[in-house]
């Protein structure tokens, strides 16, 4: 298993922190998945209900429902983790088959990555907040994962999608002071 972690002190009161954090629709604008689309893994990431461990998310491309996510871990204001179970694609199908119900017709829907994410959140006082960012990436296919978990160089991909996330997540504190 790949793992990154990134760590930002904001200038922010951790309550403030914690609401933008979970403004989940802006999470596709943080991430920054290059190409992610067109990947299969999904563009633009919207609620779709659930509170706590119960929250789901989609991924959707273009209006289609690509990928769920869903909530594994809740403690506001300091904690939030959250899982994608990726399915068996292959990337020619995935801009043709986005639904679920599309890959998994295709594809057998069989899980071939796992990827988590985690943010947790510290006051360092009433007006400073670290922020802390993690992601883990896993290739769980039955006969490929280990040969793709040694091979793909996942581990440099993840720390700089992890800086990108705490880069961007803490500019939008600074846009909205511009603003």
């Amino acid at each position: 298993m790949a793992k990154a972690e990134d760590s930002v002190s904001l200038l922010v009161p951790h309550k403030m922190v914690w609401q933008r954090l979970t403004e989940f629709n802006r999470w596709d604008e943080w991430l920054r998945i290059p190409d992610a689309g067109n990947k299969g893994l999904g563009d633009n990431m919207r609620w779709l209900g659930g509170e706590g461990t119960e929250m789901r998310f989609g991924l959707y491309n273009g209006g289609e429902l690509a990928q769920t996510m869903r909530m594994t871990e809740w403690d506001p204001p300091r904690h939030l983790a959250m899982e994608l179970e990726g399915w068996n694609w292959k990337a020619s199908v995935a801009p043709k088959a986005r639904s679920r119900e599309k890959m998994g017709s295709s594809m057998g829907a069989v899980p071939a990555l796992r990827l988590r994410y985690s943010a947790d959140l510290a006051p360092v006082s009433d007006l400073e907040t670290t922020f802390t960012f993690r992601m883990e990436a896993e290739f769980t296919h039955r006969f490929f994962g280990p040969l793709f978990n040694l091979l793909i160089p996942v581990r440099r991909d993840l720390k700089r999608l992890a800086a990108e996330f705490t880069n961007s997540f803490s500019h939008s504190f600074d846009r909205r002071k511009a603003a």
